[in-house]
């Protein structure tokens, strides 16, 4: 019987640190990276950089916090389940197989967000830029094209 509580346990706790993770990194962590630095629409990886701010990690580093809290609520749904009917433990498995699945995807989004694209946002240089695309008026097409 202590198993089963500690599973509900479980649970309950997952289901509080996925709240807390889902409010933290959504609503609060974007009025305090709005109120602290904000970043403009995009334009360019200059402008980017020169808006960048570590506080807008912020809600990357609460989202790991929504991730741990899901985990853990379908691990515990999983191993809370007591009934003998396979077809819901099996789908109950696959849940829990999908769950670890997004959440790793999730994760490694939030990895590279939180240490890549920080990086090359703390030590950018304009040569680190992909390609350059230029836009051309309807009047430089026409010169070029030479109608």
């Amino acid at each position: 019987m202590s198993a089963k509580l500690d599973y509900n346990k479980l649970i309950s706790l997952g289901a509080l640190v996925a709240l807390v993770g889902y409010i933290m990194s959504g609503p609060v962590a974007f009025v305090i990276v709005r109120l602290i630095k904000p970043q403009p629409p995009w334009v360019s990886a200059a402008v980017f950089v020169e808006n960048y701010g570590t506080i807008q990690d912020l809600p990357f580093y609460f989202g790991f916090l929504l991730i741990g809290g899901m985990l853990m609520l379908a691990a515990g749904h999983y191993l809370n389940f007591k009934d003998n009917d396979d077809e819901k433990k099996f789908h109950l498995l696959i849940a829990l197989g999908w769950t670890i699945v997004f959440c790793a995807l999730i994760s490694f989004n939030y990895i590279c967000q939180t240490t890549f694209v920080h990086n090359l946002a703390l030590h950018y240089k304009p040569e680190y830029d992909g390609g350059h695309f230029h836009v051309l008026h309807v009047e430089s097409v026409v010169v070029l094209l030479g109608e």
